[in-house]
């Protein structure tokens, strides 16, 4: 009798573990639920490089662990952020997104800029063989 107990006793200390292991996976693989917006809204919204759509997004399913998030909005500055999402659990992701600053250097600027120089270049070459060719005659 004894050695039935003690049978089953180590049987049970030797298999709890696995049981208890087994519980555990089944609780962190529980997906969550997560409301993402953005300020703007209507920024297109990936998540872990996959295109999700336009914000704001409810009720997206996520298995819990590390997302990175990213926005995309026309004259707005790209976003990226890194969320930790929960177990099971409801999540709401708001998201400020600014206006892109505009550079120093603009490129029609630039453009413009070339025109001009190649107008006074084509206008100032002659001008000058001309000017000079005059001025040979007076001396």
């Amino acid at each position: 009798m004894e050695k039935s107990i003690s049978l089953l006793l180590s049987l049970t200390l030797i298999l709890t573990p696995v049981f208890a292991v087994g519980a555990e996976k089944d609780v962190a693989e529980v997906p969550a639920t997560v409301e993402i917006k953005t300020d703007p809204p209507g920024a297109e919204i990936t998540i872990d490089l996959k295109v999700m759509g336009e914000s704001p997004l409810k009720g997206l399913t996520l298995a819990p662990g590390e997302h990175v998030i990213s926005t995309m909005l026309a004259d707005y500055a790209p976003v990226e952020k890194t969320i930790f999402i929960k177990s099971g659990s409801n999540t709401s992701v708001n998201i400020v997104v600014e206006k892109e600053e505009k550079g120093i250097f603009n490129s029609s600027d630039y453009w413009w800029g070339v025109g001009v120089g190649g107008i006074i270049l084509i206008v100032g070459v002659p001008l000058t063989i001309l000017i000079a060719l005059n001025t040979s005659d007076m001396g």
